[in-house]
């Protein structure tokens, strides 16, 4: 993830759970979301992760990142793009 891209992410984790990520928590968020830009971040990981964690932690993250990869792969071996496609068919 680009820094600009980075320094979004941590601006609306910071503000939708009212805390201050520390320093440490900071580098594993970069590492954790290597692959994701701010757009895909916020398509793929806003709602699962405001909708299943109330208090936010790398951990937290790290098992909804880990679902949105199977989710992909799921969707890559059906041969869909959106899961709209399912509904459609």
């Amino acid at each position: 993830m680009e820094e600009k891209d980075l320094v979004k992410v941590i601006e609306f984790i910071q503000g939708a759970y009212n805390r201050t990520l520390s320093t440490e928590e900071i580098k594993v968020l970069q590492t954790e979301l290597k692959g994701y830009d701010y757009q895909k971040f916020m398509d793929n990981l806003k709602f699962p992760l405001l909708k299943k964690v109330d208090y936010f932690t790398v951990q937290a993250l790290h098992k909804i990142i880990q679902d949105d990869i199977d989710l992909q792969h799921l969707r890559d071996s059906l041969g869909i793009r959106r899961f709209e496609e399912l509904y459609e068919n």
